[in-house]
């Protein structure tokens, strides 16, 4: 494996894949892509475009580095997408939010 940073952000997009196939969803990593998105995953109901970040401590640069594209993109999906961001600090549960109008983010649990 790459550095240690490139390890806790794998380890966290795998625990996202995992997380949303438990919950229904086809998941994938999208590794290598560049894409502003890490997780993808669909069902019937529709799609989410998600952007894992991980961290040992909180940061609110986190949230604000990681806001701007996904404002951009998310404008642009269809009915039934969501664009969503989700934070993992330390061993503990994601921290969960969906991009809504403008620069809003709305926490999911």
């Amino acid at each position: 494996m790459k550095s240690t940073n490139y390890r806790l952000g794998y380890r966290a997009e795998r625990a996202a894949v995992k997380q949303l196939e438990e919950e229904g969803y086809t998941a994938a990593r999208t590794a290598g892509s560049h894409s502003p998105f890490d997780v993808v995953a669909f069902r019937k109901s529709g799609a989410r475009f998600i952007q894992v970040k991980s961290s040992r401590k909180f940061s609110n640069s986190i949230i604000d580095n990681a806001m701007k594209p996904l404002w951009e993109i998310s404008r642009e999906m269809p009915e039934g997408c969501s664009a969503e961001l989700w934070v993992k600090v330390n061993r503990k549960p994601f921290m969960k939010y969906k991009i809504r109008g403008g620069l809003r983010l709305v926490k999911l649990e």
